[in-house]
C-alpha cells in the first residue's frame, strides 16, 4: 500500500515551531507492532528542493502485510459431520520509509516539520497493519463450516480462503481510501486517527525552487 507525503506550498514560512507528533501514537503503534513478525527498511531521501517532494507522492512509504490462509483437516463427529474452518494469520509485515528528507539549505524549523510528517506517515503505514490485523481477527470470528460431505467441505472452505485474502485486500484499499492515503488520516476511527501526512513547504527561503 503506498502513501502519499502530501506536500503543499504555503503563503508564508513555516510556523516558527513546528507542532510536535503526539508521543502516545508513536507509542501505541510501537507496541502494536511487537505483536507480529515486522521488518521496517529505512532509507534517507534528498531532493534539491522542499517542492521536489511533490514528484515523489505515493512513492515515499509502502507495507505489505504477508496474510496466510490454512486449510485444516475437519473435524470428523460421531454423525459424520465434517466441522472445520480456515484459519488466517498474519505472518510477516513490511514497512518501507525514509529515515530522513533533506534538502539544501534546511533551518531548524525545517527539520522539525519534517520529524512530525515522517511521524504521521509511518503512523498511516502501520495502519495498514492493524487494517490486516482487524480483517483476519473478523474472519476467524467467522461460523465453521459443517457438512456431511467432505469434498463440499474442502471446495468450501478453499472458497473462504480466497473471499477471505479478497476482504483483506479491500480493507487496505477501503482504509487509503478513507484517509486519503494519509492525507486526511484524521477521517479514520481510533486507534487509526492521527495527524496529516503532509509537508508544508515554504514560498520563500532556501526551500523554494531556484530559478
Amino acid at each position: 500500500m503506498r502513501t502519499a507525503l502530501a506536500v503543499t506550498a504555503a503563503a508564508v514560512a513555516l510556523a516558527t515551531r513546528a507542532p510536535a507528533f503526539p508521543a502516545g501514537l508513536t507509542a501505541s503503534d510501537d507496541a502494536f507492532l511487537r505483536a507480529y513478525q515486522t521488518t521496517i527498511e529505512l532509507r534517507d531521501v534528498r531532493v534539491p528542493h522542499c517542492d521536489a517532494l511533490g514528484a515523489r507522492e505515493g512513492m515515499l512509504a509502502y507495507t505489505n502485510v504477508a496474510v496466510n490462509a490454512h486449510v485444516p483437516f475437519p473435524r470428523v463427529d460421531r454423525h459424520g459431520r465434517y466441522t472445520g474452518r480456515t484459519v488466517f494469520k498474519i505472518v510477516h509485515a513490511t514497512l518501507r520509509l525514509p529515515r530522513s528528507i533533506t534538502w539544501p539549505g534546511m533551518t531548524e524549523t525545517d527539520r522539525s516539520a519534517v520529524r512530525s510528517a515522517l511521524a504521521a506517515l509511518r503512523h498511516h503505514e502501520v495502519g495498514h497493519v492493524r487494517v490486516a490485523a482487524a480483517e483476519v481477527a473478523r474472519l476467524n470470528s467467522l461460523p465453521p463450516t459443517v457438512t456431511p460431505d467432505a469434498l463440499v467441505y474442502r471446495h468450501t472452505e478453499m472458497r473462504r480462503q480466497s473471499a477471505g485474502l479478497a476482504a483483506v485486500a479491500e480493507a487496505q484499499r477501503a482504509y487509503d481510501a478513507q484517509t486519503n492515503h494519509g492525507r486526511r488520516q484524521e477521517r479514520a476511527p481510533a486507534p487509526f486517527a492521527g495527524p496529516a501526512t503532509e509537508l508544508r513547504c515554504p514560498a520563500t527561503g532556501s526551500n523554494r525552487r531556484q530559478q
